[in-house]
């Protein structure tokens, strides 16, 4: 059995942040606010866009400035 986590999947088109962070989410199994919570932050705080917040979520998502959702 592998140990490898799936890669997170990359913003579409247009995308809100919010949608984008449930899908991270979902990719591993958990709810958005579940995620948000793992990733240190809150899901108001990411609804918020909250610098901090969006921060851990481009960590979390291994997003680069080319591809993120802000």
């Amino acid at each position: 059995m592998s140990s490898v986590l799936p890669a997170p999947p990359s913003p579409k088109s247009r995308e809100t942040t919010i949608s984008y962070l449930s899908r991270l989410a979902a990719s591993k199994g958990v709810s958005a606010r579940e995620y948000a919570s793992d990733m240190g932050a809150s899901l108001k705080r990411v609804v918020n866009q909250d610098d901090e917040a969006l921060k851990r979520m481009a960590y979390w998502g291994k997003l680069s400035p080319s591809n993120s959702t802000k």
